[in-house]
């Protein structure tokens, strides 16, 4: 379940969200889905459709691309305070890569409907 007190206090920290009001992080707060992955679940996958952005809250993932032959090539680890996926919340598109839980991982999601709703209630 999500601690809004803890968000308050994290959200703020990474640039995408710096700067905000704590009315309108409540409003994001509120809008956040909460998702558990165990070690090598698939968050995401290359050119599948993509409509949410992901927040790493604990735990590590790895960005992959897949290559021409099918080889799955390891990018860049990610870990708490750091989030992909946000282009897709401005421009509708397949995801440019595969990202993989390497540990337990909790993630937060925010949709580009999501991002609607907070524009529409401004």
């Amino acid at each position: 379940m999500k601690d809004e007190a803890d968000l308050l206090q994290w959200l703020p920290s990474m640039a995408i969200f710096g700067g905000l009001e704590e009315k309108t992080l409540k409003r994001i707060i509120g809008l956040l889905g909460e998702h558990h992955f165990e070690p090598e679940a698939e968050i995401c996958k290359q050119g599948e459709a993509g409509r949410s952005m992901f927040l790493v809250r604990q735990g590590e993932v790895v960005v992959c691309r897949d290559n021409a032959k099918g080889r799955r090539l390891k990018m860049v680890r990610l870990g708490p305070g750091e989030f992909f996926g946000e282009m897709t919340l401005i421009d509708i598109q397949k995801r440019s890569a595969t990202v993989v839980a390497q540990q337990p991982s909790l993630l937060f999601s925010l949709s580009n409907r999501d991002l609607y709703t907070l524009y529409q209630e401004d």
